[in-house]
């Protein structure tokens, strides 16, 4: 500020050197999906293309890139699974970034939390629109320190604000310099986010964006990458997204024989040349004619080579013997071109020694959801830590990084003997999947591997029938909740998950005499990990997962817990016959009126409640205040069956709530209300007011 200043003296003022620091970017960086990028250091075996191959489609690809004549701006790759073509994307992403060509990428995997649906995508497309072109970053920027929520907005909203206008606002001088700025956007897996809608949106989203084309001299682009499903074909298919775009099909057209020869080749080589075993190596191996029929079965996929060279590479096993067990390999058709690796996985699998436990491991992986399980994982910790039998150390400094879909936690969750995780997962180690080295995931290698699993037709008594993966871990968090019994849990979580779980199982003996047996009604008195009293609505996501099943069994329970709670109730309901106070209490039960409608009413009645030593009571009853403070929605199946029960003379008999009892306690609130009003006028603030009044016409409706 004073460089270079001799002989200087300040005498007071003060000075504004005009540099404030941004904290947009730190935010912005938060909300994106680092696993997406194409150089993303959080994977180390990402797939990418052998040396020498796929060259063909690699330059029909580039060709597109770079000519700025080009008629389309829209380039769709698409193929079947396990054809490589997220390599190629990567590759292109690779040579791209290295000419200055690519703004961003974003690579989905329906395996990775952040990277399996929408959420992170505008925000991570920006986050490297901000790097390759830094003249948007303050526009960006400025958006995320001026507008917080823009990462939960629509699509549309953000994509505007974050990449269409940064780009537009961008000085004239910096988008007509030479050399030019990037112009590429890649988008791999599209058919990998979580549905087919949100698959069709982003396509349309992104379409739209590169036809604008109003980015002074760069001429957007964008590169598609995904498998070529039925909805996405009929988007290319018509309209203008047809007229706009080029497709590429990864088919025999671009010869992937002669590159998977090459491949199986070199890899083989490296075998021969780096294995332990490989002083038992033939002088001439593989033969030619092995080569040959490896690239025969692979049907044009490297998905089966690449397995195959996991397979016969593996450290611990003689790859000789390997090749040829893989060779030994004869389906009886060849119907489907997934049939030979169809048959390597069922090789693989059948050689394992106890396939009853790893077919349950890679069910419950198969069902649980980890981004759910890991938003609530930290809440787990304190019942984990009181219940060393279940779960192993939890890092309370790391936020969010252990799930229950952890291969760290899943053996525990499973019950298994400590060790038996990877025990039983050894021979499917480095060949279909891998276990972290913190033991804290477990990665399939390819989707095509779930996808056998939970076809019948495919996979035949490998088959993992997810109704029954769903039971099985139903059974393990019905275990959860009868750990440690009486103790504070995170028992809200729990009940959730389970209810899910409920929603999709099959309702099993086992799981039906586990519910049966279950005491869920002894759970209203019991605390969740914040202290808060469960209540009966804490209750609602297993009787919602029961009413949502589509089993007759299902039915059969819920009407023996609606039942239970009925009967619960009559027994309970006598206690709050002996105050007005608890009687207002039931009759705004039977209202459905939370305390987010009427605060100042409930400090009012909360306190009546107190002066009377009347709220022990209602804990040691109902916990209806539990009920009614926590702004429980009321249309939710918790609170349904409370104040329904209270309004229907076959459910509660003597204990019906009366129109009269309606009127009284509306009564009852008016004068509450002109009390607080008159009290409020004092003050100038009349606000609260006006929600008590609408209690009052409320409870008046019934």
């Amino acid at each position: 500020m004073f460089s270079h200043a001799r002989d200087l003296v300040i005498n007071g003022g003060s000075f504004n050197t005009g540099l404030v620091r941004r904290f947009g970017f730190e935010d912005l960086h938060r909300h994106i999906s680092p696993g997406a990028l194409h150089n993303s250091g959080e994977f180390l075996d990402q797939p990418r293309c052998h040396p020498d191959t796929r060259v063909a489609v690699l330059e029909a690809i580039m060709a597109w890139v770079e000519n700025v004549e080009r008629e389309s701006s829209t380039m769709w790759l698409h193929g079947p699974a396990g054809a490589g073509k997220s390599a190629i994307a990567r590759c292109i992403a690779e040579q791209c970034a290295a000419l200055n060509l690519l703004i961003a990428s974003f690579f989905f995997s329906r395996q990775a939390d952040g990277r399996n649906n929408t959420e992170r995508l505008i925000s991570t497309i920006a986050y490297q629109l901000a790097q390759n072109i830094p003249d948007t970053r303050p526009h960006i920027e400025s958006v995320v320190e001026n507008d917080p929520a823009i990462f939960s907005k629509s699509l549309v909203d953000q994509i505007r604000a974050l990449i269409i206008r940064p780009l537009q606002s961008a000085t004239i001088d910096s988008l007509s310099r030479n050399p030019p700025l990037p112009y590429l956007i890649i988008i791999d897996g599209l058919d990998e986010c979580h549905d087919a809608e949100a698959q069709i949106h982003v396509l349309r989203l992104f379409a739209n964006l590169v036809q604008q084309q109003q980015y002074g001299n760069i001429r957007l682009a964008i590169l598609i990458v995904s498998r070529p499903e039925k909805h996405l074909r009929a988007s290319f298919s018509n309209g203008d997204l047809a007229a706009r775009s080029t497709l590429l099909l990864l088919d025999n057209t671009f010869k992937p024989d002669d590159d998977i020869r090459l491949y199986l080749t070199s890899k083989c080589n490296e075998i021969r040349n780096c294995h332990p075993f490989k002083h038992e190596f033939p002088d001439i191996w593989p033969l030619p004619g092995d080569i040959e029929a490896l690239v025969k079965k692979s049907s044009g996929q490297f998905i089966f080579a690449s397995v195959v060279v996991k397979y016969v590479g593996a450290i611990n096993h003689r790859p000789v013997k390997r090749l040829r067990i893989v060779l030994g390999l004869s389906p009886t058709t060849n119907a489907s071109p997934f049939m030979e690796l169809d048959a390597l996985y069922h090789h693989i699998l059948a050689s394992v020694d106890d396939i009853s436990i790893v077919l349950r491991i890679l069910g419950v992986k198969l069902v649980e959801n980890p981004g759910r399980l890991q938003a609530f994982h930290p809440l787990f910790g304190e019942l984990y830590a009181r219940s060393k039998s279940l779960l192993g150390p939890f890092d309370e400094s790391a936020e969010y990084s252990i799930c229950l879909a952890c291969s760290c936690n899943i053996g525990q969750f499973l019950s298994l003997e400590p060790g038996d995780l990877h025990y039983n997962l050894a021979d499917l180690q480095s060949v279909l999947l891998e276990i972290s080295d913190d033991e804290c995931d477990i990665t399939f290698f390819h989707a095509s591997l779930p996808e056998y699993l939970k076809d019948p037709s495919r996979s035949g008594k490998f088959h993992i029938n997810e109704q029954v993966a769903h039971a099985d871990s139903a059974m393990c968090y019905i275990k959860l909740l009868a750990v440690d019994a009486g103790s504070p849990k995170p028992f809200d979580n729990l009940f959730f998950i389970l209810g899910k779980h409920l929603e999709d199982a099959l309702l099993t003996n086992t799981l039906q005499n586990a519910l049966q047996e279950l005491d869920l009604l002894s759970f209203m008195y019991m605390e969740d990990l914040d202290g808060t009293q469960l209540g009966l609505p804490y209750l609602e996501d297993i009787i919602a997962g029961l009413q949502h099943s589509q089993s007759p069994v299902a039915r059969k329970l819920l009407k023996q817990t609606t039942s239970k709670i009925d009967q619960h109730l009559r027994i309970h309901l006598p206690k709050y016959q002996v105050d007005q106070s608890l009687q207002d209490l039931v009759v705004l039960t039977a209202a459905g009126v939370t305390s987010s409608r009427g605060y100042d009413f409930w400090k009012d009645l909360e306190a009546t409640l107190a002066n009377k030593n009347l709220i022990q009571v209602d804990r040691q009853g109902l916990s209806l205040l539990t009920y009614l403070q926590g702004g429980w929605d009321p249309t939710s199946l918790g609170s349904t069956l409370l104040h329904t029960f209270f309004r229907d003379p076959q459910r509660c008999g003597k204990l019906l709530v009366t129109g009269g009892q309606f009127a009284a306690l509306a009564l009852h609130c008016i004068k509450s209300v002109v009390f607080n009003y008159q009290k409020c006028c004092r003050i100038k603030k009349t606000l609260q007011n006006h929600a008590d009044l609408r209690v009052v016409v409320g409870i008046f409706c019934y």
